[in-house]
């Protein structure tokens, strides 16, 4: 029996580190399926950004149009693309605590837990995954040993933390990624 064709969606925040991990990571686990088509499409900012526009319209809006009405970069990529295209939509962004643009009124409140809420479905406005403190995180993983180097990063030192591991990681290419270190990144990311 045949299985009807899925478009999948993943949405996310930079054009750089992540475009090239996601596009990568789709190469490993799902190459020679036939009957899937993922797009990979940057948001051009943060998750609040996306979240607040959604939240303006009481979230009836979808967010494959809202993408086209913020980003450049996501008009020209998702072209014709209607919601209906899509099956399923994933959403990958940086924890972004230190973000200037949460809305003042959440910024004493637990908006990811929210969020979360709000984006837990990916047949509706989308399933969320939140890198804290951002993607680049991934490069704390020790090969070796199949896991972090470091668990916590305080708030106040996120600023600078992406220029902390660049020198000691096992993880500086991420078009280097294959299906062993993917399996890596899946096993420590349950931890």
């Amino acid at each position: 029996m045949k299985h009807p064709f899925k478009r999948i969606a993943f949405i996310y925040e930079g054009i750089s580190a992540e475009d090239q991990l996601l596009k990568n990571l789709s190469s490993v686990f799902f190459d020679g399926q036939t009957d899937v088509s993922i797009i990979t499409c940057p948001a051009d900012g943060n998750i609040y950004m996306l979240w607040n526009r959604l939240k303006d319209d009481d979230y009836n809006t979808n967010v494959i149009d809202v993408l086209k009405e913020m980003s450049v970069s996501a008009k020209e990529q998702l072209g014709d693309l209607r919601p209906s295209n899509f099956s399923e939509i994933y959403l990958f962004f940086d924890y972004d605590g230190h973000s200037d643009n949460i809305p003042k009124e959440y910024r004493n409140k637990d908006i990811l837990a929210e969020m979360l809420d709000v984006f837990d479905n990916e047949t509706e406005l989308g399933k969320l995954y939140v890198s804290y403190p951002m993607v680049e995180s991934i490069r704390e993983i020790d090969a070796g040993k199949a896991e972090y180097r470091r668990l916590h990063i305080p708030l106040e030192e996120i600023g600078n933390y992406k220029h902390s591991f660049y020198t000691a990681s096992d993880f500086n290419n991420y078009s280097a990624f294959d299906r062993q270190i993917s399996l890596i990144f899946s096993f420590v990311r349950k931890l």
